[in-house]
């Protein structure tokens, strides 16, 4: 919507993706750059699997691995909190996103995407992609937040969404 499109441009454009893929990836940009992060869409609703999330990579990393991971699950593959993920950037971890991260809008297009397309929801879950070291400068390599941690500082990351729904604001009132 940055560059003039409509919230219903945004959602046709997602769509076309899941359905030309199976899953689209939503890059969110924060300043600086580490505080950007990516995830999927469609992976829950056409392969009752997780969606999955990077934070704080900057870099082609991050994009190319959820690439990577995403086409194991349309394949067939599974990827579960605890997997360690032989990639073509090396291995990934993969850790779980606690509940509140996700109300309080990490996933918040996801979200979004869910509700414009209607029932049947898909129950939206969330694995976090725990890049290797290479992945991220020098001096956000141990800084990562750790999505299983419900405290996790997200406000470093920036996870507020121009357009909240309800939930979001709420969460995010009891947060502060």
């Amino acid at each position: 919507m940055c560059d003039g499109a409509s919230r219903q441009d945004v959602l046709t454009h997602l769509h076309s993706g899941v359905l030309r893929h199976g899953w689209t990836l939503m890059s969110v940009s924060g300043s600086p750059p580490e505080h950007s992060w990516m995830y999927t869409i469609g992976l829950g609703r056409s392969f009752d699997h997780p969606e999955l999330v990077v934070v704080g990579a900057s870099s082609p990393v991050g994009p190319d691995v959820l690439a990577e991971l995403s086409t194991r699950v349309v394949r067939g593959g599974r990827i579960a909190v605890g997997d360690e993920v032989v990639t073509a950037h090396g291995i990934v971890g993969i850790g779980d996103v606690h509940d509140d991260h996700i109300t309080a809008g990490l996933i918040a297009e996801a979200v979004n995407y869910e509700g414009w397309l209607g029932p049947p929801f898909s129950n939206l879950s969330v694995l976090q992609v725990l890049l290797p070291d290479h992945a991220y400068c020098t001096h956000h390599r141990h800084v990562i937040p750790r999505l299983a941690d419900p405290r996790a500082d997200l406000d470093s990351v920036d996870v507020h969404t121009s357009q909240p729904n309800r939930a979001q604001r709420r969460a995010r009132a009891r947060r502060h």
